[in-house]
């Protein structure tokens, strides 16, 4: 049977020969020699008595060193902190600062969670203090540098420039690694180029004017570039007597890679205070310079996209305006000519006229044969006049002031139609305009537009028994953006020809079926150009057709 001596002291063995006191240092050496937190005993005069194992790795001072000697201090700040944990600590409190930032023997600096107890003897009285220390460091350092990151992150997403990107990673790297001085350079093909660095006095300071190329970084360059080592720390290599960064003693090199390319190298070093630069400085630091890279590529590659877009807006605003000038004197050339050309045509068709009515009064043997031909002459004359007028319409559209307003759609329409009838071109055309939203546009060329659907309408509906012309918009007036429409039950067209009617010159039927110059959809055309808007056309042949026009919103 096991006896119960769950109520007994561990220690309370005589029988072993082993003693409170014993026992319970030695479970205190087993404990501390596990345990990442180390113990500090110490008096209130700050002497130590009792310095754990982990300690050791925290400040860098071994058990012997410790011992018998004021707890370590660098300066005037942590003497004040430790005075002030020890008044606390032998009033009976607890001290709990959190977490304060010691200097190592080293001349590092660490990053310690603090918790100090009062030790009490017999008879109740406080008369040292239990100092319980835990190295964060790492903790500390990798959350800063994920929170400087993510500020780096948040800058290339908003477009950030590419010289705040530098300026932050070398401010990173002073304020979290502990460095002295440090400088960011840009790798690009074999070329290292200076971006942010330190002054000999630790001051930020351009370096944009450096050029060097990688074999100037020397031998190790080469593995870093490789990516065969995650960093390079060169001691006791003689440095130029300037304020750069390139050959300070004893200073670290850190590659910024994106994938296999090295996008720039990250360059430290302790040279006001003199500490040397160790391993455990520089791992933390290195996954931070790998999401640097990446973001130093993502914005070299947005500033690239820029510029080659700033280069093409550039190179179309060039050709745009070549080929604007190009139609200007087109159009200038175009409508002189065309002006020039309406007196003559005029004569010619006076003077045919005249010619008939002579030779009509003479009745000569020859006038039957003579006859025709001077009819040809005539009408040539009209249709070449018609073409010029509709020349010098299309030039006009393009060169009159344009001047938009609200209009109503409906009264431009009726207002074409009436133009026509003064004409006697509509004939027995049954004629039916629906109620329409206004649109804003320029009313005279709106009324232009639908002179010439209208007429090109009623032309192609000679041929029909009951022809039929209907002019409406697919939305009512409460319709964001209606699409107007005028359609007839004419001749129609090919589908394959609906854009290719719009052209200068084109028609789709013989001109001895239905006459006209080939330019009235261009100028309907012309006409949306100069709104923005677009027209486009529908039919099949013997179905009719239907022009649509769309404005664009307002």
């Amino acid at each position: 049977m096991v006896p119960d001596v769950s109520n007994q002291a561990v220690w309370s063995l005589p029988e072993n020969g082993m003693h409170d006191a014993d026992v319970a240092q030695q479970l205190l050496s087993i404990v501390e020699r596990q345990s990442r937190v180390g113990l500090v005993v110490a008096t209130a005069d700050g002497i130590v008595r009792h310095w754990g194992p982990a300690l050791e790795g925290a400040l860098g001072y071994t058990e012997a060193e410790a011992l018998g000697r004021p707890i370590p201090c660098s300066n005037t700040h942590e003497r004040d902190c430790l005075d002030e944990a020890l008044r606390s600590v032998m009033s009976g409190a607890i001290w709990r600062p959190g977490i304060i930032r010691q200097s190592r023997r080293d001349g590092s600096l660490a990053d310690l969670r603090i918790v100090a107890h009062p030790l009490r003897n017999a008879q109740g009285n406080v008369v040292a203090a239990a100092i319980l220390v835990e190295d964060v460091t790492d903790n500390q350092r990798y959350r800063e540098l994920n929170r400087r990151l993510t500020e780096v992150l948040s800058a290339v997403r908003g477009f950030g420039d590419l010289d705040d990107i530098l300026r932050m990673v070398r401010d990173v790297i002073i304020e979290l690694g502990g460095f002295d001085r440090a400088g960011v350079f840009q790798v690009i093909g074999d070329e290292v180029r200076g971006a942010w660095g330190t002054d000999r006095d630790g001051r930020p300071q351009r370096e944009s004017d450096l050029r060097e190329t990688l074999a100037d970084w020397g031998p190790t360059i080469g593995d870093l570039a490789a990516g065969t080592v995650p960093f390079v720390i060169e001691k006791w290599i003689p440095y130029r007597q300037d304020d750069n960064m390139a050959r300070p003693i004893d200073h670290v090199v850190i590659p910024m890679r994106a994938g296999e390319e090295l996008v720039g190298l990250i360059s430290a070093d302790n040279l006001i205070s003199g500490r040397p630069v160790t391993e455990a400085d520089v791992l933390p630091l290195v996954p931070f310079a790998e999401e640097a890279a990446v973001a130093i590529r993502a914005t070299r590659l947005l500033q690239q996209v820029q510029s080659h877009a700033g280069e093409l807006e550039r190179e179309v605003a060039a050709r745009t305006a070549e080929l604007e000038r190009a139609v200007a004197d087109l159009e200038q050339f175009a409508y002189r000519v065309a002006h020039d050309l309406r007196t003559p045509l005029r004569a010619i068709d006076g003077m045919a006229h005249i010619l008939h009515e002579e030779m009509e009064e003479r009745r000569t043997a020859t006038w039957p044969d003579i006859e025709p031909r001077v009819q040809r002459i005539s009408s040539c004359a009209r249709l070449a006049g018609r073409l010029v007028d509709d020349l010098l319409t299309l030039a006009r559209i393009g060169r009159q002031p344009f001047r938009p307003e609200e209009t109503d759609v409906r009264e431009a329409a009726m207002a074409a139609w009436r133009s026509l009838e003064a004409q006697g071109k509509t004939r027995d055309v049954r004629m039916n305009v629906l109620t329409m939203p206004p649109a804003l546009a320029d009313r005279d060329l709106l009324v232009e537009m639908y002179v010439r659907l209208l007429d090109n309408a009623v032309k192609f509906t000679r041929n029909t028994a009951e022809p039929q012309i209907e002019v409406g918009a697919l939305t009512d007036a409460t319709g964001p953006h209606p699409v107007f429409y005028i359609r007839d039950n004419g001749v129609g067209f090919e589908p394959a020809d609906a854009q290719r009617i719009f052209g200068v010159f084109a028609r789709m039927h013989c001109p001895d079926d239905f006459e006209g110059s080939g330019i009235g959809l261009a100028i309907v055309s012309r006409i949306m150009q100069r709104h923005g808007g677009r027209v486009w056309a529908e039919g099949s042949p013997g179905r009719g057709a239907t022009f649509y026009w769309a404005l664009p919103p307002s």
